[in-house]
């Protein structure tokens, strides 16, 4: 892939990533004429679980601040006194 802008920007986590992309029980065994080996797929791995934990971490945090934003509003709206 050389020549290309993209793998040109990422250098050497190039390969990390199309093995994140491609999955764990991907068969490519060469890329850019390196070889894959188990320590480039473990890698890979550990980065989209680490990935993939930050994501629902965040996920968790927005919903705890919109159930909190709901609750202010609520709380808000208890308080204002009614119009009879």
């Amino acid at each position: 892939m050389g020549g290309n802008p993209f793998n040109d920007a990422k250098g050497d986590g190039m390969k990390l990533e199309i093995l994140i992309a491609l999955g764990p029980n991907t068969l490519i065994k060469i890329m850019n004429e390196d070889e894959i080996t188990a320590e480039d797929r473990s890698d890979a791995i550990k980065e989209a679980e680490e990935r993939i934990k930050i994501a629902k971490e965040a996920e968790e945090e927005a919903a705890r601040e919109a159930a909190a934003k709901e609750a202010e509003g609520k709380e808000g709206e208890e308080e204002a006194p009614e119009d009879e």
